[in-house]
């Protein structure tokens, strides 16, 4: 399990101190469920994922969904428990933060973003 932080390019702005990877089936699949929120800074980074489900979430989150050259192609905020949010177009991965996050780091569609390893 892979630790990065992410920053927004375009807006010069931090938007995941702490993200984890989840990159096998399984860890994609549960992605948030059953916990009981998501602290501030941290954050969910699902790949390969161009659409996503809250079933069994107890928490509202934010969706930054991401192109293959980590370009911002949608946004989805405030996510309530037991929602689907279809395929986006041009998604290669999907980034779920706590809600406000997308508004508090003013992150826009096209914005451009960046990985950092923290932790192998």
């Amino acid at each position: 399990m892979t630790f990065k932080s992410v920053v927004n390019i375009t807006q010069n702005m931090i938007v995941a101190d702490h993200a984890v990877m989840a990159v096998d089936f399984s860890s994609r699949l549960i992605g948030l469920m059953f916990r009981a929120s998501l602290p501030e800074g941290q954050g969910l980074w699902i790949e390969p994922c161009a659409d996503i489900h809250s079933c069994f979430m107890r928490f509202h989150f934010d969706a930054i969904f991401i192109s293959k050259d980590l370009k911002i192609v949608a946004l989805e905020k405030d996510v309530a428990p037991w929602k689907l949010i279809w395929t986006k177009k041009g998604a290669r991965s999907v980034l779920e933060l706590p809600s406000g996050t997308i508004n508090k780091t003013q992150c826009q569609v096209g914005d451009q973003l960046a990985w950092q390893a923290t932790e192998a």
